[in-house]
């Protein structure tokens, strides 16, 4: 996961790991989810991922889209293993001129490669790890509005700046988000993959992701006017639609999908 890692990026990264893969940060790694900006969701599946995060930093990556640097994802559980920048161009000549006997060779000979360089993040000293306390206390539950009005009660400058942050999500994309992580919780991968296609479907259809990339990609106005303008104003029934799928389960087009 070198360089920039966002969106799509992350379903595959976190979906290689699923199948058996490592993923592998730098110091060059900035991950993303920023899908609420734009009226979506964190989708291709990372919401599984999200899900098991610690405490309640999978909810706040998944309405906030926050940025996660190499030692933050090695926190988070979205990453294995640290690589050197530097080590790269030795690591992938490496790749080329050993022989593997199959997948799994591939992978620990990589581990290997990456255990043998001692300089690695500091997860202690991450900004995840610093402001997990505070991540715990306002994401842990409830929907946009509920955090917000906890964020919005405490003074402190990370939740001051992050109240403002979620003040500018699609406040149908944030409850959508954190419904989506909750309930991938005690689903399957396939379910959440088959959840996750559900939700494309009825975003693109009544949510807000047209007008988003509109307001954030086309023109960037960033001037998005959301279906629904406040977080205060989203019901149960408005997120509870999102996830009505067009399809039987006999009939869904990744009905085949196994875990």
């Amino acid at each position: 996961m070198n360089g920039v890692v966002m969106g799509g990026g992350i379903g595959i990264s976190q979906g290689a790991h699923h199948t058996g893969g490592l993923r592998i940060v730098m110091q060059s790694t900035k991950m993303a989810m920023p899908e609420t900006r734009i009226g979506l969701f964190p989708d291709v599946g990372v919401s599984w991922f999200l899900a098991r995060a610690p405490g309640a930093i999978g909810r706040y990556l998944a309405a906030t889209g926050a940025s996660m640097s190499a030692s933050d994802a090695l926190y988070a559980r979205m990453a294995d293993a640290y690589l050197d920048d530097g080590a790269l161009p030795g690591l992938i000549e490496g790749l080329r001129h050993q022989r593997f006997l199959d997948g799994v060779d591939i992978v620990d000979y990589i581990e290997r490669e990456t255990q043998k360089f001692k300089v690695a993040p500091i997860l202690d000293r991450c900004e995840f790890a610093q402001a997990r306390t505070l991540i715990d206390k306002h994401f842990a539950s409830g929907n946009g509005a509920a955090i917000l009005a906890s964020l919005e009660g405490d003074t402190s400058e990370w939740a001051m700046r992050t109240a403002a942050e979620l003040r500018e999500r699609s406040p149908l994309s944030v409850d959508v988000s954190l419904q989506q992580v909750d309930r991938a919780k005690f689903s399957t991968m396939a379910e959440t993959l088959r959840r996750d296609l559900d939700l494309t479907r009825s975003t693109f259809e009544r949510g807000d992701v047209v007008e988003g990339i509109r307001a954030r990609i086309v023109y960037k106005d960033n001037q998005p006017q959301w279906k629904i303008a406040r977080a205060e104003e989203v019901n149960a029934r408005d997120v509870e639609r999102m996830f009505e799928s067009a399809w039987t389960p006999a009939t869904h087009p990744l009905r085949l999908l196994k875990d």
